[in-house]
């Protein structure tokens, strides 16, 4: 007979009179005493895996419109709506479901790329309403988007589809970040020309409404099957609420510490490209044209390729300690390359090791997202990446805002105007390092992959 493990915890409820009660719940229940589940994947999982793509991609788009142009605090609506929307986002994905999350999202973003620069200082006579608002409802669109993405792989994928359906959706997003540069670059777009950014802006607005009806006609809830055994104890830890989970996330000082240092992480992935695109733009001898098509096209595709490719090798091997491992200390290399070459002002090599870092931080990334919900199994998918994208967003911004600031404070001086970008690089190396010692000592399991090498069942291809 299988033996039966389970671990408890003890949390509080509060109960409608006011009175608390106290409550049991297993953590992990390997019990299959209780109603046996169907597992298996639908075809369909791979539609529903295009329309969230899609999605991404067309949040992405509207992101880069409303930016194109200054205000410059447009910019940090979408880190700024994190806190805000945590436990709003994660009631509607886990009590309303996928399909509504995405539902709403998209009537969002379809007003966003309504809205957007198309309504301009000729409807409102200034250009700060129109974008300012548009970015607002984008980005209550993204937090709700991006807080249901390994909740939505998880759903429909086995171990290894579930990460490189994450890595799809991550892909499909930076694709959009430069899709509006590159039409803008090949069709000789002029955004202050009133009549030609309303045609782009209405149709994007359209093909989004269309995505949306597709979604409102096709797009299911969830499977009819479960997708995988860990989503069996998924499904128990969705009803629990977002205190309750949350309470049981706090119990565990493991999951607290790999949390810590996956935000770290995730900080770095945004920060370090983020200043080392700037880099290029303040180099001595700067080729404006040339370094524009290296971090408008060239980076944003290998960046996208570092995605994908280890987003597939990952779920072939499933070992996430050990890529992790590697990818840190190649993004340590990358870095410690790309920031000498600006400091030895050598343009060319500084573009190529730019264009390798990517690579790494592309891999690093998708690493890191599926780490979060693995590590922290069984809490829901959706309250681990909402509390990941809540507090790695919050440093992102702080750290976004003081170097702009800096950058356009020290602007004349080479120097100054970037020694706190230099510090800020020479701190990420110390986190990678540390980072890379802890996942070195520690023989930390991926308790959700576990889970289910443990529980294999014969229907399911792992895809």
């Amino acid at each position: 007979m299988e033996t039966m493990k389970s671990t408890t915890y003890l949390y509080q409820t509060e109960a409608t009179d006011g009175i608390s009660n106290k409550a049991m719940i297993s953590e992990i229940d390997f019990s299959e005493k209780s109603t046996p589940q169907e597992y298996g994947l639908q075809s369909r999982r791979f539609f529903q895996l295009i329309l969230m793509t899609a999605a991404f991609t067309l949040n992405a788009v509207a992101f880069s419109v409303d930016n194109l142009q200054p205000p410059d605090y447009l910019f940090y609506f979408s880190h700024l709506a994190f806190p805000f929307l945590l436990t709003k986002s994660l009631w509607v994905i886990d009590e309303l479901g996928v399909k509504h999350m995405l539902v709403i999202a998209m009537i969002f973003q379809t007003l966003a790329l309504w809205f957007g620069r198309t309504f301009s200082s000729k409807v409102f006579g200034t250009d700060l309403v129109a974008p300012t608002f548009s970015e607002i409802l984008n980005s209550v669109a993204f937090v709700l988007l991006l807080n249901s993405k390994t909740k939505f792989s998880s759903q429909w994928f086995d171990q290894k589809g579930r990460i490189q359906s994450t890595a799809t959706m991550l892909g499909g997003r930076q694709i959009g970040l430069y899709l509006v540069y590159w039409y803008l670059k090949l069709a000789g777009y002029d955004y202050k020309d009133y009549l030609m950014a309303s045609s782009f802006q209405f149709a994007c607005a359209v093909i989004n409404f269309a995505l949306l009806l597709l979604v409102i006609l096709f797009f299911n809830n969830e499977p009819e099957k479960l997708s995988s055994r860990s989503q069996r104890q998924t499904k128990k830890q969705d009803k629990l609420g977002f205190d309750t989970q949350f309470e049981q996330f706090m119990q565990s000082d493991d999951r607290v510490d790999y949390m810590k240092i996956l935000i770290s992480l995730a900080v770095y992935c945004y920060c370090s490209p983020y200043n080392f695109y700037w880099y290029l733009f303040y180099n001595n001898g700067v080729n404006l044209e040339n370094d524009q098509f290296v971090a408008h096209l060239i980076q944003p595709i290998v960046f996208t390729v570092g995605i994908l490719v280890f987003g597939f090798l990952l779920s072939q091997s499933l070992s996430f300690r050990k890529t992790i491992i590697f990818l840190i200390i190649m993004n340590i290399a990358a870095t410690i390359a790309t920031e000498l070459c600006y400091i030895l002002n050598s343009n060319v090599a500084m573009q190529v090791c730019y264009c390798i870092h990517a690579f790494f931080v592309g891999g690093l990334k998708i690493t890191i997202f599926e780490m979060v919900t693995d590590y922290s199994y069984p809490i829901s998918p959706s309250v681990t990446l909402g509390i990941f994208n809540t507090f790695s967003s919050t440093v992102i911004l702080s750290l976004t805002m003081m170097s702009d600031e800096i950058d356009r404070t020290f602007n004349n001086d080479e120097y100054e105007n970037n020694l706190f970008n230099d510090i800020i690089q020479l701190v990420f190396i110390g986190v990678l390092t540390f980072a890379c010692i802890k996942f070195m000592r520690d023989e930390q399991k991926s308790k959700r992959t576990q889970h289910d090498q443990n529980y294999q069942t014969g229907h399911i291809s792992g895809y």
